[in-house]
Order: C-alpha cells, then sequence, then structure tokens
C-alpha cells in the first residue's frame, strides 16, 4: 500500500508505535515514506511496562526498533500523549 501511495506522488507518514517495526524492511520503509511518526509512551523501561502493559522483551523490541530508524536517518518525529 505505502509503494502504491508513494507511486500516486501522496505524501506518505506512517505512524507507529515501533512495536513491530522490526517486521519491515526500512531501507525499503525509507525509500517509499516521507516521514516516520513515533508514538512515545514512556522512554523509561518501568513506566513504559506499566503503561502499555507488556513485558520487558517488549519495550528493549520497541527500543532497539527506535535506534533502527535513527540509524537510517529517516525523516522521523515523536509523538507523546501527556496525562497525569
Amino acid at each position: 500500500m505505502i509503494q502504491h501511495l508513494k507511486s500516486l506522488h501522496l505524501p506518505v507518514t506512517v505512524v507507529t508505535n515501533r512495536s513491530f517495526l522490526h517486521t519491515f524492511d526500512i531501507k525499503i520503509l525509507k525509500e517509499n515514506i516521507d516521514s516516520l511518526c513515533v508514538s512515545v509512551d514512556s522512554i523509561h523501561k518501568d513506566l513504559y511496562c506499566k503503561i502499555k502493559r507488556h513485558p520487558t522483551e517488549q519495550y528493549h523490541r520497541v527500543m532497539d526498533n527506535l535506534h533502527a530508524v535513527a540509524e537510517h536517518k529517516m525523516n522521523r518525529y515523536i509523538n507523546a500523549v501527556i496525562t497525569k
């Protein structure tokens, strides 16, 4: 779908929480999107796991995915919801 939208010369932004980003070929993703919006609940492991109710392994996968995006120098921005 992303490649099709790009072929139509439409701006393409992907919004993700990064948990499944490792399942995509980042090189192909980079070639076909204009920006990547990363939704972040917390960068702190304990708080992330509490908010998301995920095991520690999920937190590490998400952080690894974020580092992979940074290494590929993708056009990205961060989305964060601040709650009390």
